[in-house]
């Protein structure tokens, strides 16, 4: 059985956390989040009723982009280190 304070590690420090960021969809591009070399997990969600793309380093186009269907979502999920993405 645990008990509380017994065998705890007292230096760790949880770096993770969770930021949600709206935003309001439109005809041009903008950037949404800046880039994190620590992010290891993103999650983006279409709660609009049409599709969006989404690039990542550059503005997204019809032709080179992530489309995200209404309703739809993406996950990236990093395992090295120091984030994936």
């Amino acid at each position: 059985m645990l008990q509380p304070g017994v065998g705890a590690i007292a230096d760790w420090t949880n770096r993770q956390s969770l930021s949600i960021v709206p935003f309001t969809i439109g005809l041009s591009a903008r950037r949404v989040l800046p880039a994190n070399p620590m992010r290891c997990y993103l999650l983006i969600q279409n709660k609009s009723a049409g599709v969006i793309f989404v690039n990542f380093g550059q503005n997204p186009t019809e032709f080179a982009s992530i489309e995200i269907a209404a309703g739809g979502n993406y996950i990236m999920e990093g395992g090295a280190p120091a984030g994936a993405f």
